[in-house]
């Protein structure tokens, strides 16, 4: 990665199809992790657990629990597939999450039972009966975080370095967009469902960008890096019904 403004925070790409799907404890699905941001007083094995902000694709594959994490706030938003029923054993929540690309906001630490919207019990048939979910989940107190869904042409800023951390990433839900920087400091890309790309404005606010590259996206072979910088991104749909979810994490204080 090279610098073509000195003031511009970097955007890194990714690609959904070269994440490595990992399969839940419980055999109810797997998870593609897009992002994880670890907990800045995190030390030792909790550093490989602890997060302030995670931002994952999952597969529901069969009805069963979902994992409670106590002090997270959690965004939950149907990509396509079969609808699921968020319910909690004391009714604290009960939701069905049938319609797609609508966020669904609750309390991470509450214990939920996820079943089949339309009242069926067993596992799916093939992946395209399972259903597709991206997940965005904040440690409460450190940041919080905004889901939008958008469906026309938009630009994004970069996350300008500032003494409070800001994170935002988009990822394709749908269709085609073309994505190109200002002028000819970035090429133009066409980006189709599962892949996006991210701007963390402590890449820049760190002196070694390779650490701070680490710290952000765990440099694995799931990304596909950008070799550019760029000080906004200027996104636009090429086929009809496509759509972009765009997530904004922001930290309360600096971490």
């Amino acid at each position: 990665m090279h610098r073509i403004n000195d003031r511009a925070v970097p955007w890194i790409s990714f690609d959904a199809a070269t994440c490595a799907a990992v399969p839940w404890r419980n055999g109810g699905g797997t998870t593609c992790e897009l992002l994880a941001l670890v907990a800045s007083d995190a030390t030792g094995a909790e550093a490989n657990h602890a997060f302030d902000a995670r931002v994952s694709l999952a597969t529901i594959a069969q009805p069963g629990p979902f994992s409670a994490f106590p002090g997270i706030d959690r965004q939950i938003t149907l990509l396509d597939g079969r609808g699921v029923r968020l319910a909690a054993q004391d009714g604290a929540v009960d939701h069905r999450l049938e319609q797609a690309l609508v966020p669904f906001a609750f309390d991470g630490g509450i214990a939920l039972d996820a079943a089949w919207a339309d009242g069926g019990a067993g596992t799916v048939n093939g992946d395209g009966d399972a259903a597709r979910v991206l997940n965005v989940m904040t440690r409460r107190g450190r940041c919080h975080a905004t889901v939008e869904i958008m469906t026309t042409s938009a630009t994004l800023g970069e996350a300008s370095p500032s003494s409070n951390r800001k994170v935002t990433l988009h990822l394709v839900a749908r269709g085609a967009w073309r994505v190109a920087g200002p002028g000819d400091a970035v090429a133009t890309a066409t980006l189709t469902a599962g892949q996006g790309a991210y701007s963390d404005s402590r890449l820049d606010a760190l002196p070694d960008e390779r650490s701070a590259h680490q710290e952000a996206s765990h440099m694995d072979s799931r990304l596909q890096h950008s070799h550019e910088r760029a000080a906004s991104l200027h996104l636009a749909p090429l086929t009809p019904g496509a759509a972009l979810i765009v997530v904004r994490i922001t930290f309360l204080a600096a971490p």
